[in-house]
């Protein structure tokens, strides 16, 4: 009877591996299997740490020693900078490795944005232009530089630039620093110009008749000189 038992045992363990060989990698390999039930999921907040050519290095929030490596390509839609928060939907089982992975990732996306009163706008010179990036000077401040994606600018961009940034007020530590979130990002047109054209236009219609293209001031001196030079006659008389 023993026996039987035991060539069961044998032939039911067979048909587990010939069924799932990656299940029964796994399990040699002392990782836990899987969870495919998506009612299972856990979702916790974590902080980009260090960004890879092939893998992002995140801590869970709170605690910076509990540290996952998750696959660059698994942030799809994400752009990545360290310091910006990422809620992770996982199975809740991280795998014997260090730093820790998941065993399985349902979901990863940003943390929502702040309220509209934490958003602050300022204005930036661009001072340099490079193939992927952009350095800005916040405008009165000589020597405050900020980095940000090129995507941010519009395609006409050239050093000198002006533009009005919206952020959340808060600065990674790096040089150039760069801003945790941006909110919009404004090109602004030369005030000088803006000023001098109105004036332009201001004077043009001011000092001109419409009718005759003549302005009232030459009129006005013209009228001046007629009576001047009708009071010498009179004088003369």
């Amino acid at each position: 009877m023993k026996k039987k038992i035991i060539i069961t045992s044998l032939i039911l363990a067979l048909a587990m591996v010939n069924k799932n060989p990656s299940l029964a990698a796994k399990t040699e390999a002392g990782q836990t299997e899987i969870k495919e039930n998506i009612k299972d999921a856990v979702k916790e907040t974590y902080v980009i740490k260090e960004i890879g050519d092939e893998s992002v290095i995140l801590n869970k929030k709170g605690q910076d020693s509990d540290l996952v490596s998750v696959p660059k390509e698994d942030f799809k839609y994400i752009e990545l900078t360290i310091g910006k928060e990422v809620n992770i939907t996982s199975d809740g089982i991280n795998l014997l490795s260090d730093p820790g992975q998941f065993s399985k990732i349902y979901k990863i996306e940003e943390v929502g944005d702040l309220e509209d009163q934490d958003k602050i706008s300022e204005k930036f010179i661009v001072k340099e232009i490079n193939e992927e990036a952009v350095t800005v000077e916040k405008e009165g401040s000589e020597g405050e530089l900020y980095t940000l994606a090129k995507k941010y600018f519009e395609k006409d961009l050239s050093v000198g630039d002006r533009y009005e940034i919206s952020h959340n007020d808060i600065v990674m530590n790096s040089y150039p620093a760069q801003f945790n979130k941006i909110y919009e990002v404004r090109k602004l047109e030369k005030e000088d110009e803006k000023i001098n054209e109105a004036s332009d236009k201001g004077n043009t219609k001011a000092d001109k008749n419409p009718k005759t293209g003549i302005s009232p001031a030459i009129l006005s001196l013209s009228a001046l000189t007629v009576s001047l030079a009708g009071l010498k006659i009179n004088k003369k008389k």
